[in-house]
């Protein structure tokens, strides 16, 4: 389990109050993720995901517009797979 999360510390990634974001996190995604995980996105197992946030057009399902967040395949909640992981393996999400 994620150890803030384990520690009962949400607000460690979480604010009390609104914060603009979803699931009120303290600051986007992929930052506040890089702020204990850094260089993840550079030098990540699965380096042939693109990592990013969409934003504008592409949240409207422009073609190619198909990025993660560290939350697509990790869960700091629940999971009890290695990793975080959501998925058992590459044919979840990309079945042959």
């Amino acid at each position: 389990m994620h150890e803030p999360y384990s520690e009962g510390n949400c607000s460690r990634c979480h604010g009390s109050h609104t914060t603009g974001q979803k699931q009120q996190l303290v600051s986007r995604p992929l930052e506040l993720c890089a702020e204990c995980h850094p260089g993840k996105m550079e030098d990540h197992p699965e380096r042939g995901h693109p990592m990013g946030e969409i934003t504008g057009a592409s949240a409207a399902g422009e073609e190619g517009a198909s990025v993660l967040l560290c939350t697509d395949c990790h869960d700091a909640h629940t999971s009890e797979r290695p990793h975080l992981l959501t998925v058992s393996g590459c044919l979840d999400c990309h079945p042959k």
